[in-house]
């Protein structure tokens, strides 16, 4: 996938949300939103167990990573959604719900709390004129 150029490892905890019956089908067949619990009757998991497998997942990675380097997490929009859901409190940028393609989160770790001190929503409006405008979201106010 990196071409030998970039360390690459797949972890188990950075996966998409399970929707267990679900799994691989048309999202149309998604109970509604929001999800919570909905998706245990299929076999999946609820909103909270989700949320904490992939929080923790982060957070562990982040305990053995060297100080003052970048760490570059790619996931789902759902698991993002969730994450930032979890420190909102201490997010620097604000953040409405819907995470399109590509998405980029910044975030800052202090060893206990992650910070979102950033977020990039890209413009593929040349590609789909549904698509909407980038946004550039920053701390220091910028868009």
């Amino acid at each position: 996938m990196t071409g030998g150029q970039i360390p690459y490892e797949r972890i188990w905890g950075l996966k998409e949300w399970f929707f267990g019956k679900l799994e691989g089908h048309d999202e149309s067949l998604n109970p509604s939103f929001p999800y919570g619990d909905q998706f245990k009757q299929y076999g999946g998991e609820g909103e909270k167990e989700f949320q904490d497998r992939f929080v923790n997942t982060v957070t562990e990675l982040m305990k053995h990573a060297e100080d003052n380097t970048t760490t570059l997490i790619v996931a789902h929009g759902a698991a993002c959604g969730q994450f930032a859901k979890k420190w909102q409190d201490y997010s620097l940028v604000p953040h409405k719900p819907g995470i399109g393609n590509c998405a980029i989160f910044k975030y800052s770790y202090d060893g206990v709390v992650f910070m979102c001190e950033e977020i990039v929503k890209h413009d593929f409006s040349h590609l789909d004129p549904e698509l909407s405008k980038s946004v550039y979201i920053t701390a220091k106010g910028g868009r």
